[in-house]
């Protein structure tokens, strides 16, 4: 089981626009972005503090893929859980300093702790 590097859209745009202001700095370098890195177990924690119930990470076996031809995704799947994305959330967060949000933060400004919503 590999960890999720997850990042908003805000995000994105406010480091491209950060990244467009100092083109000195950035040109010709390629950022790996996450706002933060979590497990699926440590996903479905935060999860169930935002609602205040119980959400439990189910992990669905890459091969049931195969089995329903989606050899494509499969390949994915496996991707993600062996190598997928190396972001340095500690790094990002020093580089572009409250630019980017944790999970924690995406839950309350989304408004998941609503049960009319979730």
């Amino acid at each position: 089981m590999g960890v999720s590097n997850l990042i908003t859209t805000i995000d994105m745009g406010r480091v491209a626009a950060y990244v467009i202001k100092n083109p000195d700095k950035y040109i010709a370098q390629e950022i790996e972005l996450a706002g933060d890195v979590l497990t699926p177990k440590q996903l479905a924690e935060a999860f169930s503090k935002a609602q205040g119930t119980s959400v439990v990470h189910k992990e669905t076996p890459a091969w049931i893929f195969l089995l329903l031809f989606q050899k494509e995704l499969y390949a994915l799947i496996q991707w993600y859980r062996r190598k997928g994305y190396q972001a340095d959330v500690q790094h990002l967060r020093q580089e572009f300093p409250g630019l980017l949000t944790t999970f924690d933060e995406f839950l309350q400004e989304t408004n998941w702790a609503n049960k009319e919503l979730t």
